[in-house]
């Protein structure tokens, strides 16, 4: 799994913060598991201050290696990622509808989101602390 982005870092709840969150515990507990051996689960990959513009390669290397690529949305709902993620054959999992269906109902039909993507409603995540890395278990 792997989520590429800035942000979240703030005390206030907030997605990405959750999503960080959530990434750093699975990746620990999941080295716990294996008796100190090291498994990334979850990869981040620091995007903030536009360090990912001018260097692909910092995010599509592990986007190349991921299932599942996590779209939270930012500033706006649409994120240029979620395109790279799908070329990269790495599902994008949303978590608001808008992030998904607005930013490409033109190019791929409302009713196909379920077969090339995972929605993951915010709140479930924020609010009730989601472990989201379930869906990589065929929990989704």
């Amino acid at each position: 799994m792997l989520f590429a982005g800035g942000g979240g870092l703030g005390s206030s709840p907030n997605i990405r913060r959750s999503i960080r969150g959530e990434c750093e515990n699975t990746t620990s507990n999941s080295t716990r598991a294996l008796g100190g051996s090291y498994s990334e689960v979850c990869k981040i990959v620091d995007c903030s201050n536009g360090i990912c513009d001018h260097d692909p390669y910092r995010y599509m290397r592990p986007m190349l290696k991921a299932s599942f690529c996590l779209q939270p949305p930012g500033d706006t709902p649409t994120r240029r990622s979620t395109f790279d993620a799908i070329l990269a054959g790495c599902i994008p999992v949303f978590f608001e509808e808008s992030s998904a269906k607005t930013q490409f109902g033109w190019h791929l039909p409302e009713n196909q989101f379920d077969e090339f993507s995972v929605f993951i409603p915010k709140e479930e995540v924020v609010l009730k602390n989601s472990e989201h890395h379930g869906c990589s278990n065929g929990n989704s």
